[in-house]
Parts: structure tokens; C-alpha cells; sequence
């Protein structure tokens, strides 16, 4: 309230620059002065305007909320802050309602059409006309200029068509329109030209071949925007006014333009990554600049690719590449974009600047292959391709190799295809009395005609190899022998002795037998590790995670419990609960046996 005493609190360490702390609490009070204001004013929108289209913003409109009546102008600016880069000027400030509507001059003299994160209004905090509380806080200018051309450059190419290059004021969506500009001699007539886009790139440079035109183009004619084509930049401003900014042509005189025209991607070792790109192009190019040419060019950076050796052969040129990516990508995409830039070559002319989408030349290969397991006549063979295939129809369109060295081949049922590159087929038999082996490899069989959409057949036969992955299905099964356990009633297996034998244990004389396996045969060994704990009915602890004994060759595991505890000592007749956790097959299986002991 007005009159109230205000001092520093002595525990809020307020300090100097010197580092002395105010912490006296009967330092110096002040009273508090209260004013009111019933009008709170608040900057809320702000625009730049480019008016007569020279590319200079020349006009700020800002948006203020609250009663304006009897406010200047000029005490609402000396609470407004413009951006440092544009270094404006304010020639007239009137305000309309409730918009603050100002004319302004650019000192900086630099043409950029684009609002940036710099373009803010920085309201401070102040009094307006004694009664007018104005907030503070910083406004984001809105982009209400459209383009206009920076400059205009003629490649006169003394054969072919020639190029001309235009700088926008800043970045602008793509068109396709064949007039986008307005031509005019020096003291004569306007005229037009015909033009094809060869490239527009986020920079806003445009270049396109000139068709035809109404009149040469020359050193020194005017150039600018055609109100009717529509040139737009990314926040939608489109150029319509006929008076936009004119810049004048510059030119040079070169020789036979040289343009890359294709680009053919192959994979001439079928490991599924590109390893050579031809590059179709007109013109004459030398060999001596070569190395230009070669530094002009960008290849997709999604690829990883490093070239390795470049050469021309037939009108074109032969890159000798290295991919360096880990996973085959066969199919060709939007991104696989080669840009060009423009170079010189002197007494040979231009490279011409410009972008070429890859052609697809590579055949599909193997990413990956899975055997879904149920038994021994029941699997099903998972595929996928690094790119859509067309329909397989061939029931045998993959070769096997085993680590050995023995080859095989597979027939399927039923083929299908999940999705465009995933293929499935079920396994009705194998070849040569081998079994499919988690450790196999296999590959696209070269004779079966397996293709792309593009019909880019796989026909190489050393084609990617992968190895054969295996998916078991089946369920683990837990038997207990000799229980409940009684000395002396049965003796040991053979087969479980051997198997305490061959993994370096001792055999015990007598004992309960827990026995964990699959509920079916397998046909590979299955690295299977298991623990048991015994509790009694009071679930205190018998034996804590034994490991259980492995038979590899029947992937099965053994446990003998000879009756006694942990401490040695023969436990007393009743039940107990065996605890087993079983892992493998990426798996693990946990299971509550009751196990008996009869004394």
C-alpha cells in the first residue's frame, strides 16, 4: 500500500560489485509510492511491408491493445527497440485505431526480403502520456515482403542453348512456370524469354536453359520478376506488384556448355551396395578436367559414398566408388539426388550447374533370412530382400552353402510375399540329405529370374551371402525321476552318468533325478543353462541355484539331488518345491516342480 516502509532483507545477500553484502537488518528504509493505471497497453503483432518492391522494407505495422486516445506517437517509439542488422530509420509514425503505422528507411543498404530470428520488436517498460502503462516483452516480426532479384547473369554459349542465372532475395518455392521473368532492352520495348528450370536450390539461386525469346538477351537489359508468374517465397508472399526491383544483365562468352544428363547406379560385384555410377553428359569434355568436374559433384549423402577411382569412357564418366554403409539399399529414392555445380573450364566452356535423380540399375539381394522351426517337417523359411522384389514363383530361389562346404537347395510351398521386399515359403524338402542349419549361408539363385519393379534381374552368381538364422518353436518339458527318492530303490542312468562325465563331474551314487528338455527333437545343440533351488513346505531354503548338467547331443539337462541340504545333511520325508529357470532360445522359462522324499 502507498506509505508502506520497503528495505533490503538481510538474508537475501544482496551485494555490490565488490562483494559487500547488505546484512545489516536495520539498513535504510524508503516509503513505498503506489500509482495506478487504469490502461495497460501491450504490443502484440508487428509486420514488415516492402511497398514499391525494391526489396527494402519501407513500412512497419504494429498492433497494440488498450486505449490509444491521446497518445503521441513518438512516446510509444522511445519504448520500441527495431533489430540492430536492419538499421532502420523512422521518416513518419501516424497511429490508425489501434495500429502504430510507421514509415521507415534501411541504412544498412542490404537487400534480404526474409525475416529471420533476429527480426524483434523489444517493448520496455514504461509510462505513456503519465496515465498509460505499456508491458514489456519481445515480438516476433511477421514476413509480409515478397521476392525480388538480387542479380542476373547470361551464360552466352557460343553453340547450344544458353543459361541464365538469377539470385532471389531470399528462398522461394519451386515453379515451373517458362516466363517467370520480364526483359527490357536499354531504351526500348519489354520482352520475353522461354525458359526451362534446370535448378532452384534453399539458397535461392535459379538457373534455367533459355528456349526462346522475343529479343536477344544482352549485356545491360533490365531484368525482373513477372508479376503474373506468381513467385512465391516459403511464408507465402508472392510478387504481384509490376514494379519490382529491375537489375541489369551481366553476360559472358563461353564455349559448348557441359551438362550431366543421367546418372546410372550399378552393382557390379552383387554384395548390394553401389560400387560404380556412370554419368551420362553432352557437350566435349577433356580428360584434363576431369578433376574439376569431379570436385563439382555431390553425391547423396545418404549413400556414405567415397569414390575411389574416375575415368571417361563413351561420353561419359565411370565412378569407381565405395559405399559405406552397413546395410544394402538396392532401391533407388527422392534422396538419391546427384547435384552438380558450375564449374569453369575454360577454352572448353561451362559445366553446367544441376541436379539428376539416379537411375536404378542394381538388383535386389539378401538382407536376412530366418528358419521358423516347428519340428522336423513343419518349418517355414523367412526372407528379406534389401528392396521390393517382383512375385517369386520359383519354389527353389535360394542356394545353400554348409560351413563345410556342401551345397544345397531347398523346395518351398505356397511362396508368398508378406510385403513388397519380405518372402516366406514353407519347406517341404532339402536336397542331398543335408538338415537347414543355423550356420548355413545361402544366397539368391541366379537362374531363377528373382527382379526388382524395375526388372533389374539378380543374375550374378556369387550374390550376396547371409547366414541362416533359426526361430525354434517348442516348449521345455520338466520330469522328475526316482521320486519321491528312496535310497537304494533305483540306481543312476547310464545316460545321465555319462553325461555328469563328460562334463568333468562327479557322479553321486543315488538320488532324485529333475530332467529338463524340449518338448521335441531338435536338429542343432542349443546352448541351454539352468538353475534349480529346492524349498520345503515352509519355503526355507534346501539348495540354492545348482547348475544343472548339459547333454549337448540331446539338448537336455540333469540334475541329481541326493536328499541332503546345503550343509550336507539328509532332509525328512515330505514334499518339496524344485525352482527351475531355464535359459535359451532367447528365452527363459521359470517352473515350480513338487519333488518327494520317502525315508
Amino acid at each position: 500500500n502507498n506509505g508502506d516502509s520497503v528495505w533490503i532483507n538481510p538474508i537475501a545477500s544482496i551485494s555490490d560489485g565488490a562483494g559487500n553484502i547488505q546484512q545489516n537488518p536495520l539498513n535504510r528504509r524508503v516509503i513505498l509510492d503506489v500509482s495506478k493505471y487504469d490502461n495497460a497497453l501491450t504490443v502484440n503483432d508487428a509486420f514488415y511491408y516492402d511497398a514499391n518492391a525494391d526489396g527494402y522494407i519501407d513500412s512497419i505495422v504494429i498492433n497494440i491493445s488498450g486505449n490509444l486516445e491521446e497518445i503521441s506517437p513518438n512516446e510509444l517509439l522511445t519504448m520500441i527497440s527495431f533489430p540492430q542488422e536492419r538499421s532502420f530509420s523512422v521518416e513518419s509514425s501516424v497511429l490508425s485505431g489501434n495500429l502504430l503505422l510507421l514509415r521507415v528507411t534501411q541504412q544498412n543498404g542490404q537487400i534480404n526480403t526474409a525475416v529471420t530470428d533476429n527480426d524483434v520488436l523489444t517493448v520496455s517498460w514504461g509510462i505513456v502520456a503519465g496515465k498509460n502503462l505499456i508491458k514489456s516483452g519481445v515480438v516476433t516480426i511477421k514476413d509480409r515482403v515478397a521476392p525480388v532479384i538480387l542479380s542476373a547473369h547470361l551464360i552466352d554459349h557460343e553453340t547450344g542453348n544458353d543459361t541464365l542465372y538469377i539470385r532471389f532475395s531470399e528462398r522461394i518455392m519451386n515453379f515451373n512456370t517458362v516466363g517467370p521473368f520480364r526483359f527490357r532492352k536499354n531504351g526500348g520495348d519489354e520482352y520475353y524469354a522461354s525458359l526451362t528450370l534446370l535448378s532452384l536450390d534453399d539458397g535461392g539461386r535459379y538457373i534455367g536453359r533459355v528456349n526462346s525469346s522475343t529479343e536477344p538477351l544482352a549485356i545491360g537489359d533490365s531484368v525482373w520478376i513477372s508479376p503474373s508468374a506468381n513467385i512465391t517465397d516459403i511464408p507465402g508472399n508472392i510478387q504481384q506488384n509490376p514494379q519490382n526491383r529491375r537489375v541489369q544483365m551481366t553476360a559472358d562468352l563461353t564455349g559448348f556448355p557441359v551438362m550431366i544428363s543421367e546418372a546410372i547406379y550399378f552393382d557390379d560385384n552383387a554384395d548390394g551396395f553401389i560400387d560404380k555410377i556412370i554419368l551420362r553428359y553432352t557437350g566435349i569434355l577433356n580428360f584434363a578436367n576431369l578433376d574439376i568436374v569431379t570436385g563439382a559433384i555431390l553425391l547423396p549423402p545418404a549413400r556414405n559414398l567415397s569414390i575411389e577411382n574416375v575415368n571417361i569412357i563413351d561420353s561419359s564418366i565411370v565412378l569407381i566408388v565405395r559405399e559405406g554403409n552397413l546395410v544394402p539399399q538396392t532401391a533407388v529414392t527422392k534422396a538419391d539426388r546427384i547435384v552438380v555445380s558450375s564449374r569453369d573450364l575454360g577454352e572448353d566452356g561451362i559445366l553446367m550447374a544441376g541436379t539428376v535423380i539416379a537411375t536404378d540399375s542394381m538388383a535386389p539381394v539378401l538382407i536376412s533370412a530366418q528358419l521358423e522351426w516347428y519340428g522336423p517337417d513343419r518349418n517355414t523359411l523367412n526372407v528379406t530382400f534389401s528392396e521390393p522384389v517382383n512375385t517369386v514363383y520359383s519354389l527353389s530361389p535360394f542356394i545353400f552353402r554348409k560351413p563345410e562346404g556342401g551345397q544345397y537347395s531347398v523346395s518351398l510351398r505356397n511362396p508368398t510375399q508378406t510385403s513388397g521386399n519380405r518372402f516366406s515359403g514353407q519347406v517341404v524338402s532339402v536336397s542331398n540329405g543335408y538338415q537347414l542349419g543355423t550356420e548355413d549361408s545361402l544366397w539368391i539363385n541366379a537362374v531363377e529370374q528373382v527382379h526388382d519393379l524395375n526388372h533389374c534381374y539378380q543374375d550374378n552368381p556369387r550374390n550376396r551371402r547371409i547366414p541362416l538364422t533359426t526361430n525354434y518353436h517348442f516348449t521345455m518339458r520338466f520330469l522328475a525321476e526316482n521320486n519321491p527318492f528312496q535310497e537304494g530303490k533305483r540306481p543312476i542312468p547310464a545316460i545321465v552318468s555319462e553325461t555328469y562325465t563328460t562334463n568333468s563331474l562327479p557322479v553321486p551314487d543315488d538320488g532324485l533325478i529333475i530332467i529338463v528338455e524340449p518338448d521335441r527333437k531338435l536338429n542343432t545343440e542349443i546352448p541351454f543353462e539352468a538353475t534349480i533351488s529346492i524349498y520345503d513346505v515352509v519355503q526355507n531354503p534346501v539348495i540354492l541355484k545348482k547348475k544343472m548338467v548339459l547333454d549337448r547331443q540331446r539338448n537336455r539337462l540333469y540334475y541329481i539331488w541326493n536328499g541332503a541340504n546345503y550343509n550336507g545333511r539328509k532332509v525328512g520325508s515330505g514334499t518339496y518345491s524344485a525352482v527351475i529357470k531355464v535359459k535359451g532360445n532367447g528365452t527363459t522359462v521359470t517352473k515350480i516342480l513338487r519333488v518327494g522324499v520317502k525315508r
